[in-house]
């Protein structure tokens, strides 16, 4: 009976000292690559808008940036920032997952 008490509160320290976020290292990568595929993307996004206004003027960055070009949008969403958001995701199920596992360990 010790042996079950025992276990039961080194699996609740564990949880309350981990907190609710990042209890796996595995999660912690993921959601830092998440983070830096964001930025990063954004990076380049607004390196490219950048870039256009330079060499092709205003009227163009107007054009790529006109609320009527979906098709540019819908690029940027599924080639940059659809993989950062997939990442951090993840990162979230991992996290819950891992409570679980410990919720299971301390039952």
């Amino acid at each position: 009976m010790q042996g079950i008490n025992e276990s039961r509160a080194v699996g609740l320290s564990a949880a309350c000292l981990g907190g609710m976020r990042g209890n796996t290292l595995i999660a912690k990568i993921v959601r830092g690559c998440g983070y830096v595929w964001l930025v990063l993307a954004g990076a380049v996004v607004l390196a490219g808008i950048i870039g256009v206004w330079v060499f092709q003027g205003f009227r163009a960055m107007t054009a790529l940036m006109s609320p009527f070009n979906v098709i540019n949008y819908l690029a940027i969403l599924v080639t940059l920032v659809a993989p950062g958001l997939l990442a951090l995701m993840w990162a979230d199920k991992l996290d819950r997952r891992a409570i679980g596992s410990t919720r299971q360990q301390t039952n």
